[in-house]
């Protein structure tokens, strides 16, 4: 699969939309990471990863988990927006990863599969809720998994 990023005109100005492999690419650069380097920290190999420059294909929810611990800004490469540049609360990612492992197991067993960036985002969505109140961490991945 092929994917053109093209011009775009919003008030006057033009903005270039970019892809989530150009976005990735991007971040691996601002690292200062090889694609050999990168794909070493992501668990996966330098063909991968070129593909997942090139949009070919996506880098599965456990590779930018991986990529995340050496600081990969993961919102920004699956949806194109950087957080406001606030501090706010620090993300724990072995919290986020547990709750990626469930969503994907609760997922398995309907039968169902996420792709990377609705599971990013569902994380996220549960991630905040149970900062709430973590007691209810089954209750909102059953409610989650079947919506």
């Amino acid at each position: 699969m092929v994917r053109i990023s093209v011009p775009v005109k919003l008030f006057g100005a033009e903005i270039r939309m970019s892809t989530l492999g150009e976005r990735l690419k991007e971040e691996r650069e601002r690292l200062g990471m090889t694609v050999l380097e990168f794909a070493e920290a992501a668990g996966a190999k330098k063909n991968t990863v070129i593909d997942w420059q090139k949009d070919v294909s996506s880098p599965p929810a456990a590779r930018l988990e991986a990529l995340a611990k050496h600081d990969l800004d993961v919102l920004y490469v699956v949806t194109g927006h950087r957080g406001s540049g606030r501090p706010g609360p620090k993300i724990e990612a072995e919290r986020l990863a547990q709750i990626v492992e469930m969503l994907e197991a609760a997922a398995a067993r309907t039968g169902k599969r996420w792709p990377a960036k609705k599971l990013v985002t569902v994380a996220m969505e549960v991630y905040d809720l149970l900062a709430e109140d973590p007691t209810k961490a089954e209750r909102i991945l059953k409610l989650v998994v079947n919506r």
